[in-house]
Parts: C-alpha cells; sequence; structure tokens
C-alpha cells in the first residue's frame, strides 16, 4: 500500500511539472490544477513539494515558474554537456566574427535557457547570462524548438507589438522549417535581433539552438553565413569522437564574410 501511495504521489507531482512544458510564461494555481486535473487543494500541495525542492520558482504575484534545479538537472544531460563542451570554441570564434552575443540555447520548462555564451567586441547594450530563460515563441533561439516540434496551441504574453500572435506564429514557424534559420525582430525586446540554427545531437533530435542577438539592425546575411558555417562544423564536431575534437586547438572556425 505503502508503494502505491508513493508511487500515486509522484505521478502527481509530474502531472503538475509536465504542465510547464508547453509554457513559456509563469502560471497560477488555478491555471496549473485546471491543466493537470487535480483539485485546487491537491496542486497547492503538490507545488509547495516542488517549490521546496526547487523544481519549481513562487514568484512576487503568486505565480510559478520552472524552478533552476530543473535547469540544472537538465544542463547535465549528456547530449547538452557534449554540445555544450564541443561547442565552447565555435561561439567565441563567432561571437569575434559577429561582433555580436552568441548564445547557446536548451530547451527546458517551456522557456530557453542559456546553457552558454560568447561575447562579442562590439557592446550595444545586449546582456545575457547563462541560466538566462526567454519565451519560445518570441526569441530566434526559442522558435528553432517550435519549429522543430509543435507549435504552442496559444501566444499567452505580448512583449513589443512585433510579438508575434497565435493566429500569425504557425506561418514563420513554417518558414523556419524551409530555410532552417530563425530570425526575431523586437519580438522580445524593443532594439533587439536575433538569429538561430538549431544544432541536432547524435540521435539526430533537435537538442540545442546557437543564436546570434544584439541591439541595432543587423546584416541578417553576414549573421545568416556565419551560423551556417559554425553550424557545419559544430556537426562535424558532434559526430567526431570526443578525443579528436578535444585535440583540436587551431583558429576558431568562423570567419567574417567578404
Amino acid at each position: 500500500m505503502a508503494g502505491t501511495t508513493r508511487t500515486g504521489v509522484a505521478r502527481r507531482l509530474f502531472s503538475v511539472l509536465e504542465v510547464f512544458e508547453g509554457s513559456s510564461t509563469p502560471l497560477r494555481l488555478n491555471e496549473i490544477a485546471a491543466r493537470c486535473g487535480l483539485s485546487a487543494a491537491t496542486t497547492l500541495r503538490m507545488i509547495r513539494e516542488l517549490v521546496d525542492w526547487g523544481a519549481l520558482d513562487r514568484l512576487e504575484d503568486g505565480s510559478y515558474r520552472v524552478g533552476m534545479r530543473i535547469w540544472a538537472i537538465g544542463a547535465h544531460a549528456p547530449c547538452v554537456q557534449r554540445i555544450q563542451r564541443e561547442t565552447t570554441w565555435h561561439l567565441r570564434g563567432l561571437a569575434a566574427a559577429s561582433g555580436r552575443t552568441v548564445v547557446l540555447a536548451a530547451a527546458v520548462g517551456g522557456a530557453a535557457v542559456i546553457v552558454d555564451r560568447a561575447l562579442g567586441p562590439r557592446r550595444d547594450g545586449t546582456v545575457v547570462e547563462i541560466g538566462d530563460r526567454f519565451p519560445l515563441h518570441a526569441t530566434a533561439v526559442g522558435k528553432v524548438f517550435l519549429a522543430a516540434g509543435d507549435p504552442p496551441t496559444a501566444v499567452t504574453e505580448r512583449y513589443t507589438r512585433y510579438t508575434f500572435d497565435t493566429a500569425a506564429l504557425p506561418a514563420d514557424l513554417t518558414r523556419i522549417r524551409r530555410s532552417g534559420i530563425a530570425r526575431e525582430r523586437e519580438e522580445y525586446r524593443y532594439g533587439r535581433y536575433g538569429v538561430a540554427v538549431g544544432i541536432r545531437g547524435p540521435s539526430g533530435r533537435m537538442s540545442a539552438a546557437l543564436g546570434i542577438i544584439g541591439g541595432g539592425a543587423p546584416d541578417a546575411r553576414q549573421w545568416q553565413v556565419l551560423l551556417r558555417q559554425t553550424e557545419d562544423a559544430v556537426a562535424e564536431s558532434i559526430m567526431r569522437p570526443s578525443e579528436a575534437v578535444a585535440a583540436r586547438t587551431g583558429a576558431p572556425v568562423a570567419a567574417a564574410v567578404p
């Protein structure tokens, strides 16, 4: 009986966490309860357990979001670790060539979480830290993951007047699937632009997104060419034995576009 009880509690805890998988914004108690099919009282007990453990964070307005402990665990997944290890030099080369901030993101809990970054020489006010969370539907790195899977059924937050709404987002995701390039034009923050590509792990699954972000309208063609060059180099690195990649200490792959 005790084992059955523990299994039931675990199932309920996981059902609460699963609610956040398709949400890029914080959720309130009543929303979580409705989505996971539990009573408000039971949901609140599960949430308190998850907050105590660090799986969820309670915000000042009473809403909840995925906690950093979940991100930390996800970041230690072998595939994410390997991609992060193999892309370090490429991120630095891409940042130097583009002059902008370059980020590596993983999809965790309905958000794009920055797992690595490199700063370019151009300081344009773009501030990104490891662990930062960005909405999937309003950023280039986030839309990479949406385009690789099922689009959200609803866009719950518009950050600027350029943020895609529920009706317009699917067409943008279709374009991303065709071109392999995701773009962001002031959809998350005014004055911020971004371009991103997906990075697939050895299994072929979309495991990370590589993006360039910066303030001011970019040279989109240059950014795309640099990303394509780096995407090819990263894919080659991931498919090689780790020992061979670790032995490489030459110049960064990315080079400026003539």
